[in-house]
């Protein structure tokens, strides 16, 4: 059966179970962007303009940004939150999103006001390769993640 099928009918059956706002406390919900650090050129200030005789450079124009990294954020309704930042230019793989999430439920698990387990929770994730990769699923399994 398709995941979306399976994952569409277990949110359905947490609903029916639970309470709207009981159900809202499972959900974990993890994504990742890129964040720009020190962008000092704007779009219109990197244009490079070239004459009619002038070879056409392999590069015309320059990244906007000398450094960037990527941030991975995992939060629930209850107000826990994890976030990471990948080294500069660094990208994330299922190996790196798979230390995010042993990190975050070591976190959360020894929190003093409301510990919690990962299995425990539902996550919500999109179909990104770290996130879909064979590794990333098999951990989930193993830890009997939703």
């Amino acid at each position: 059966m398709d995941s979306r099928v399976v994952c569409a009918q277990a949110i359905g059956e947490m609903i029916d179970k639970y309470s709207m706002a009981e159900s809202l406390r499972c959900w974990a919900t993890e994504d990742e962007s890129w964040v720009f650090f020190n962008p000092h050129l704007t779009k219109a200030v990197n244009k490079t303009w070239l004459a009619p005789d002038q070879k056409r450079p392999l590069v015309v124009r320059p990244q906007l940004t000398n450094r960037k990294a990527l941030i991975i954020l995992a939060l629930t309704d209850d107000r826990k939150f994890c976030v990471a930042l990948s080294p500069p230019k660094g990208t994330i793989n299922a190996d790196v999103y798979i230390d995010f999430i042993q990190s975050t439920e070591e976190i959360w698990r020894k929190l003093h006001s409301n510990p919690t387990k990962l299995c425990e929770l539902w996550g919500q994730h999109d179909n990104t390769r770290p996130h879909t990769a064979r590794a990333t699923m098999q951990y989930i399994k193993r830890r009997n993640m939703m």
